[in-house]
């Protein structure tokens, strides 16, 4: 298997505990645990950290889950568009439960040194996620 196979078999096996709402084996995927959603401001830097992110979004959003909608490689990162959906069910960025569904497209930056995952970058407009929860 070569770096770019590698590299792109190790997001998949992100991407798909993400979906199991396997916290662990998401944060077994990388080499040091680290996201950074670029609307939240502030990265998540560390296992405690991203267990906490991931432990929140998956309790606000217990049916959270991402579909690739395309995949690219770079140098130093694979690229993956993807739709991200979930019921808002619980407690989220200080917005009490609303019931109501979000449904929008993202892009992340899967970072790599090598064949290690050092980081998982995600951008998506932070408006319409509000604007999707909002009664």
């Amino acid at each position: 298997m070569n770096l770019q196979q590698q590299r792109e078999a190790i997001v998949r096996r992100h991407m798909e505990a993400e979906n199991r709402h396997d916290v662990d084996a998401t944060i077994d995927t990388f080499h040091q645990a680290r996201y950074e959603v670029m609307p939240f401001g502030a990265p998540s830097d560390g296992a405690d950290a991203v267990r906490g992110l991931l432990g929140a979004l998956m309790a606000a959003f217990p049916d959270f889950h991402v579909a690739e909608t395309a995949l690219y490689h770079s140098a130093t990162a694979v690229i993956v568009e993807t739709r991200m959906t979930g019921t808002h069910r619980g407690d989220w960025m200080g917005m009490p439960s609303s019931g109501r569904a979000i449904d929008l497209m993202a892009a992340c930056f899967f970072l790599f040194d090598g064949p290690h995952l050092l980081c998982e970058r995600v951008y998506f407009d932070n408006a319409t996620m509000m604007r999707q929860l909002q009664p």
